[in-house]
């Protein structure tokens, strides 16, 4: 007989996060075998939250109040342009939360002549996360992937 085959590292995967704690806890009797929970963790992080119709920013300000001047005009009559932050310049043309009613404003605002675009909104939010060390690849692995509905990053395993 010859020496056992080496066996792979396991591998280290945070799953998550998700809204509640319960949720995460739930995973817990669900892990496939081999895999060992390794603790719980709060995360910040951005999701989805709405969609901007904006014209991009403006070099200066009076450039961009006159493009709103132009939109009011034309019938736009529910635009502003920010005045600071990362769309300092910018002209908002609506906040929808849904996609299919931005496209339809972003559309409408071309119409006219105006080149506009759709900017994703984000939001902060803290949720939970799972982290698991276990068996890489194969059946673990794939159940992994389902368990966490697309929420799973590969993470260095702890010493």
């Amino acid at each position: 007989r010859g020496p056992a085959p080496a066996r792979a590292a396991p591998g280290c995967w945070r799953l998550g996060p998700f809204e509640d704690q319960d949720q995460v806890s739930g995973l817990i009797p669900q892990l496939p075998p081999g895999m060992e929970p390794l603790g719980m963790e709060t995360i910040r992080t951005r999701v989805p939250n709405g969609f901007y119709v904006l014209i991009p920013a403006s070099p200066t300000r009076e450039q961009a109040l006159k493009i709103a001047d132009r939109l009011r005009q034309k019938g736009f009559r529910d635009s502003w342009v920010f005045v600071s932050g990362p769309l300092r310049n910018a002209i908002s043309l609506g906040m929808f939360s849904r996609r299919e009613n931005a496209d339809r404003r972003l559309k409408a605002v071309e119409a006219k002549g105006f080149a506009a675009r759709i900017y994703p909104r984000f939001n902060e939010a803290e949720g939970t996360a799972l982290r698991v060390r276990g068996p890489r690849g194969g059946a673990a692995e794939r159940l992994l992937d389902r368990l966490a509905a697309g929420r799973k990053k590969r993470i260095d395993c702890p010493d």
